[in-house]
């Protein structure tokens, strides 16, 4: 670059997170609602309205997804044709709405089948002039969409609960045909007594159906050595699955 040349920078932020009002959601001047879609055998084809609340124009691209998990809970995305977007990149003008429209031909299966709908604020074709730094905030707003099984299905599992080497360790599993959304998850320690010497509680997020979410607590070396009963206990709506474990020698060492 010539030293004439005026020196500009551009950095993309992408907002992952957004605020939900209701059936809406909210992140910098874009508007999105509503904030899931259901696909059923009945159901194939939805809309979503995006609103631009801002002060300029944007341009967006939409683009669909399939979703998985990781093993701690992760979203894991990749490119899908299995639901089309239309459009999937057009310009919205300051405040207005724009209607875009989702579809699939996929047909209900024995499990629930789990998308989202990426709608990610595009950087301006011409960024103006001008020297300095500069540092444009832009969009991205993520809609799941569920293809609904034939027979829906909520059931869950706590697998694996260990005590090894200082730590607590066990796996809650979505066994069911669809997804539920994890609560609380609690983690209850008591000693030979009966008294409690550790209560612990982290909340869960979406868990989708055949997904499981690992979880680890590690525990002080006083705590460890007084361990002799441990009991979990992860809620999901209406739904409670509980395991225990009796531990006659506890496993706190490396």
């Amino acid at each position: 670059m010539h030293a004439s040349n005026a020196i500009r920078f551009v950095v993309l932020v992408t907002l992952a997170l957004l605020t939900l009002r209701g059936d809406e959601a909210r992140a910098g001047g874009l508007q999105v609602s509503p904030t899931k879609v259901d696909f059923s055998a009945k159901v194939r084809t939805g809309t979503l309205t995006l609103s631009n609340n801002g002060a300029a124009a944007v341009r967006i691209q939409a683009v669909a997804y399939a979703w998985t998990q990781s093993a701690s809970g992760e979203i894991v995305l990749v490119a899908t044709k299995d639901i089309v977007v239309y459009p999937s990149l057009f310009t919205l003008e300051a405040g207005k709405d724009r209607t875009v429209r989702l579809g699939t031909q996929l047909v209900a299966g024995v499990r629930e089948k789990t998308y989202r709908v990426i709608l990610e604020e595009l950087p301006p074709i011409h960024d103006g002039a001008g020297g300095g730094a500069r540092i444009r905030m832009l969009t991205r707003l993520s809609v799941p969409v569920f293809l609904l099984p034939k027979k829906a299905t909520t059931a869950g599992k706590i697998r694996g609960l260990e005590l090894r080497t200082g730590h607590v360790a066990f796996a809650v599993a979505n066994t069911g045909t669809v997804h539920f959304m994890l609560g609380q998850v609690r983690l209850v320690a008591s000693d030979a007594s009966g008294a409690v010497v550790l209560d612990r509680s982290v909340n869960g997020w979406y868990l989708l159906t055949r997904g499981a979410w690992d979880a680890a607590f590690d525990l002080d070396a006083s705590v460890c050595e007084s361990v002799r009963h441990l009991e979990v206990e992860a809620t999901a709506g209406k739904h409670t699955w509980t395991s225990k474990l009796d531990v006659s020698v506890p496993s706190c060492g490396p």
